[in-house]
C-alpha cells in the first residue's frame, strides 16, 4: 500500500471542506458514494441526526448560511488505511461571520467528524460520514439558527440530539488495528497526539493507555506535576463536569532524533469556547489564535511513539491571519 492512499484520503477530504466552504455542493460527488450514510448532530428536525445519502450531504452543504466570510482549520487528522478500506477522523474549527459597517458578527464552532472510506474505481470515497458539533459561541446568530445547538447543561430530555459519534464504536485505531505501514515518523507522532484527545473528548480513556507512557510526567496548571495514573484519573474526574471536550492542535515545531522526538502544538479552539477569547472586529476577523500550547517530549517505544511528557500553558497566540 502506497503513501499515495493516505495522502489522497487528506486531499479528498479537503475537497469536502471547500466545498462546505464556498457552498458549492456539486463537489461533494467527488467525496463521497452516492449511498453515503451520513449523521450530523446540528440537524434541527431529528433528533438522531439523520440526513442520509449524497442528497442529504448535499442539502446539509446548500442550507448553510452563506456568511461574508467562513474559515475552516482542520486539526487532529487521522487516516488509518488498510488494504482498501480506511477510517479517518479530524476537527474542524470553525469560524464565520458577517461585517456590518464598523460591526462584526461571529460565530466560532468545531465539529469532531469521524468517517469510512473505500477505495472505489474512481479514487477514494466516504461511504459512512458522522460529524459532532462539540463547541459554539458567539452572536451570528443567523447561522446559528439555521442549526441545532444542544444546550451545554448536562442534562437529558426526550428528543436530546444524543452525539452520533460514539468513542468506542467509531474509534479509528480500533476498527483499523493494524494499518499498511506508509506513515513516516511526523506523522505517526502527531496522530499519537490525536489518539489522545480522541481518547479524553468522546469519553473513550482506553486509548489513552497506548498513547502515554508508563513513565509519562504531566505539568498542567492548576493540577501540578501528575504521572500517568493520578493525570488519566484527574482527566477522568474533570470530564465527567462538561458533556463537550475539545483539543484540536496544530503543529509548530518538531525535532525528531532517533527514539525521542520534542513537539510543540497550539490548541486551536477557544478554552472551552463558552465565550470568545478575543473580541472580532472588522480589523482581525479573519485571525487565527490558539489558547494554549502543549510541550511535548515523545519517545519510540517497541516502534510506537508515546507521550513521556507533557508541559500544558494557558494563554492566548497570535498566529497571524487566514489567507
Amino acid at each position: 500500500m502506497k503513501r499515495n492512499d493516505y495522502i489522497e484520503i487528506k486531499d479528498t477530504f479537503n475537497i469536502f471542506i471547500e466545498a462546505w466552504k464556498t457552498n458549492t455542493p456539486e463537489a461533494l460527488s467527488e467525496c463521497f458514494v452516492p449511498e453515503t450514510a451520513c449523521h450530523l448532530s446540528v440537524v434541527s428536525k431529528y433528533p438522531c441526526g439523520s440526513q442520509h445519502g449524497i442528497i442529504g450531504i448535499k442539502d446539509f452543504v446548500k442550507k448553510t448560511v452563506k456568511p461574508d466570510f467562513f474559515y475552516i482549520n482542520p486539526c487532529n487528522f487521522v487516516a488509518r488505511v488498510k488494504d482498501k478500506y480506511a477510517k479517518q477522523s479530524a476537527t474542524l474549527v470553525c469560524r464565520a461571520g458577517v461585517i456590518e459597517n464598523d460591526n462584526v458578527r461571529v460565530i466560532e464552532f468545531s465539529f469532531l467528524t469521524v468517517n469510512s472510506w473505500i477505495k472505489t474505481k474512481d479514487g477514494w470515497k466516504m461511504n459512512d460520514f458522522k460529524m459532532d458539533v462539540v463547541e459554539c459561541s458567539g452572536d451570528y446568530n443567523e447561522f446559528i439558527d439555521g442549526w441545532y445547538f444542544e444546550n451545554n447543561d448536562l442534562n437529558y430530555y426526550f428528543g436530546i440530539h444524543l452525539p452520533v459519534i460514539s468513542g468506542e464504536l467509531d474509534c479509528p485505531w480500533e476498527e483499523v488495528k493494524e494499518e499498511d505501514d506508509i506513515k513516516d515518523d511526523q506523522t505517526k507522532i502527531l496522530e499519537t497526539f490525536s489518539r489522545y484527545a480522541y481518547g479524553i473528548d468522546t469519553l473513550n480513556f482506553t486509548q489513552l493507555i497506548d498513547s502515554l507512557s508508563d513513565d509519562l510526567v504531566v505539568n498542567m496548571a492548576p493540577w501540578g506535576a501528575m504521572d500517568k495514573r493520578e493525570f488519566m484519573q484527574t482527566l477522568k474526574f474533570k470530564r465527567q463536569a462538561s458533556n463537550t471536550w475539545n483539543h484540536p492542535t496544530q503543529l509548530d515545531d518538531i525535532k525528531i532524533d532517533n527514539n525521542n522526538a520534542t513537539v510543540r502544538l497550539h490548541r486551536m479552539a477557544g478554552h472551552k469556547q463558552s465565550t470568545m477569547p478575543i473580541e472580532f472586529t472588522k480589523d482581525n476577523y479573519n485571525a487565527i489564535y490558539a489558547d494554549a500550547r502543549y510541550e511535548l517530549k515523545m519517545i519510540k517505544e517497541d516502534g510506537n511513539w508515546k507521550i513521556l511528557r507533557m508541559d500544558y500553558f494557558l494563554g492566548i497566540i497570535d498566529l497571524g491571519i487566514f489567507e
